[in-house]
């Protein structure tokens, strides 16, 4: 829907304006939506021999958003 795209859009335009590059800022963007609207999919990205979960989620102030990592 238009909704989760502008979503999508905000979560992604925040990183690119914390200087993060593009790649970070679109699989930020997209874990934030897969959670928040409960798709039942989430993304692993690998780092040597293990994986680790991507997590996006809003952040303490209105407009923010906090990237966590979970082995």
């Amino acid at each position: 829907s238009d909704v989760s795209f502008d979503e999508f859009q905000n979560v992604f335009n925040y990183f690119q304006q914390q200087g993060y590059p593009r790649l970070f800022s679109n699989e930020r963007a997209l874990a934030y939506i897969l959670d928040k609207y409960n798709s039942g999919v989430i993304l692993l990205k690998k780092e040597g021999a293990t994986f680790k979960r991507l997590r996006t989620s809003a952040g303490p102030q209105n407009g923010t958003f906090d990237s966590n990592d979970c082995n």
